[in-house]
């Protein structure tokens, strides 16, 4: 018969502490369109921008 398995000290994960970079850092590395294309910088209309830091937004160009 096996023994209990305890998590103590609030050890659930092996990450320590995440230290992130300041605002200004963050920059677009993917530009799509609506179909899911992949679009350039001079792309005009509405587009779906990945930036550098995992966040993603919706962007219109004209």
């Amino acid at each position: 018969m096996s023994k209990p398995f305890f998590i103590e000290d609030d050890q659930t994960t092996g990450v320590e502490q995440v230290i992130g970079g300041d605002g200004d850092s963050v920059v677009p590395v993917a530009r799509f369109d609506f179909n899911g294309n992949a679009v350039g910088e001079g792309y005009r209309g509405m587009t779906i921008v990945k930036y550098s830091d995992g966040s993603v937004r919706k962007e219109y160009y004209d």
